[in-house]
Order: C-alpha cells, then structure tokens, then sequence
C-alpha cells in the first residue's frame, strides 16, 4: 500500500519582513507497510520517503507517531523520535518504523499520524493510512 503526502515546513526568519516567507518544503512519500494486512497485536513497520524540494538546508529533521494508543497503533519505544539528521536541498531519506497495532483497533483501513519537525521551528503531521 502507498500513501502521498506533503509537509510544509514554515520558518520564521529574524527580519521580521520574511517572517513567514516558505522556505522548505519536505515531501513525504512511497510509503509502505509490512505486513500488508496486520492483525491486532502485530507489530507494522512503515516504510516511506521523505524528500526536500525546498531550497534550504531542513536541520534536525525528526519524525514520530501521533496520538498512539491500544485503540489505534502504539509505539514500541519510550523515545518517540527518529532522528534524521539533517536535510539538503534536493536530498531524500528514507524512514522506517515500527508500531504495534493496538488491540482495541478497528478492523479496515486505520489512520497512522506522523508528525516531522525540523529546526528551528513547527510540527506538522500527516495521516497515513494502514490497512489491516
């Protein structure tokens, strides 16, 4: 299964005239799962892409999973960030994680929420979308 998805990343600038001037944009995108159909107490790893399109350095780019719980998928480690470094214009990575499909999930197609953030600034999180 793929997904599709595109971050924005809006950094505030000193001068305040550029203060809300776009100057990354991370694209998420060929996610997968593995398994493809997981059962509730399973652990899932998804596996996407994520590309800066923008013109500037994304520093400390780090991504997570959102609102985890047994109702939905729950991480497998205390630390809920994978850090990726540093992104150039132009350069691509790619992520894996690992979640465990909660027990009280619902069967079908579930909404995995990741969030990236990079320095200095904002969250911005995505649905993708796991199928059971």
């Amino acid at each position: 299964h793929t997904a599709q998805a595109i971050i924005y990343l809006m950094i505030k600038k000193d001068k305040q005239e550029e203060e809300d001037k776009l100057i990354n944009e991370l694209i998420m995108d060929n996610a997968v799962q593995s398994p493809s159909s997981p059962s509730a107490g399973e652990t899932v790893t998804l596996t996407f892409s994520i590309t800066n399109k923008g013109n500037n350095t994304a520093k400390e780019v780090r991504v997570r999973g959102d609102e985890l719980s047994s109702n939905g998928f729950e991480p497998l480690t205390s630390d809920p960030y994978k850090s990726l470094g540093n992104l150039e214009p132009g350069a691509k990575v790619q992520v894996s994680m690992k979640f465990k499909v909660g027990k009280g999930i619902s069967e079908g197609t579930n909404p995995l929420k990741i969030s990236c953030e990079c320095f200095p600034l904002i969250q911005k999180i995505h649905h993708l979308f796991v199928s059971q």
